[in-house]
Formats: C-alpha cells, structure tokens, sequence
C-alpha cells in the first residue's frame, strides 16, 4: 500500500499517516510508503524524516535524465534503509528511441502533458549531451546500459541498507 503523489498539504495530516499505521498493524499490508510527487523529489525529503518508521519504501520518478532524485531523496532512503520503486524509467518512451524532436501526442493521451513539445526539445537536448558522453552511438546499444546503471545504483543502495541492518 502507498500514498500515491498526494500535495505536501495532505501530509500535514494526521489521517493518511494513522490509516497506514493501522493497515500495517493490523497485517493487512506489510510494506508501506509513499510514491513522491514528480518534480518534488527535492522537497520531499522532510516526510522520511518524519515517517521514517512507518515508510518502508518509496515510489519515484528516475531515469538517466531526471536525476533529482540523488540529491536529497537518495541519501535519505540510504540512512533509513527504504525501498525503492522506480517510475518513469525510460520516460514515457522517449529514452527507446522511438520518439523524434518533432513528436507530438494526442491532448487526450497522458504523455501530452508529460511530454510536451517545450519538455521533448529539452529532454533532447539533455540527450544530446549524454550522447557526446557516451560516445556518438545509436540510443538502442546504450539504452540496455542505462537500465543497468539505474539497476546497479539501486542494487548498491540496497547492498548497503542490507549491511546496515546486519551491523546493528
């Protein structure tokens, strides 16, 4: 069970925090947390802090260009030893290959808000920089790499909560 992308107000609630405790006292749901609000990576941080006891994970937003994420949050999930889901890994398919600069999507499909024209011309030329990085190869030979970047990050993230807990 989480609280999906709900505003900071809603945290300064006392009700979805006692709902959680009392899902998870009961043994209805033994994992709980929260899937953090997109582009708020960097001002959630606080609400581990405050729930670090009841959060056993997180849901957020990461991929190899939206990386906000090992700011504040990161550090965070490391010094509490909290799972972490990741979304939006290949954002919304752009990081396939399949898209173009001049891609465009129906107003009624969900990636028009996510992906819109302004946001597809920056997330290239975020792309752009990574490929000169990377070296000038196709996006389908280096693709399998991020994944496995973005994996490996978690998987030592995860490595080092399962050595604290040991430690203790």
């Amino acid at each position: 069970m989480q609280l999906h992308s709900p505003d900071l107000e809603k945290f300064k609630c006392d009700e979805p925090w006692e709902a959680l405790e009392i899902l998870k006292s009961d043994g209805e749901n033994v994992r709980e947390g929260w899937s953090v609000q997109s582009f708020k990576e960097t001002e959630q941080p606080h609400i581990l802090d405050m729930q670090s006891d009841l959060i056993d994970k997180i849901q957020v937003r990461y991929n190899l260009l939206e990386r906000k994420t090992e700011e504040v949050l990161l550090p965070k999930v490391l010094e509490y030893c909290t799972c972490v889901i990741v979304r939006i890994l290949l954002l919304f398919g752009l990081l396939t290959g399949k898209f173009q600069r001049k891609t465009k999507f129906s107003p009624d499909n969900h990636r028009n808000m996510n992906l819109s024209p302004e946001k597809i011309s920056d997330y290239f030329q975020l792309l752009e920089k990574v490929q000169i990085y990377l070296g000038i190869i196709p996006m389908i030979v280096w693709l399998p790499r991020v994944c496995v970047f973005v994996f490996l990050i978690l998987l030592d993230i995860r490595l080092f909560q399962v050595q604290k807990i040991q430690s203790r």
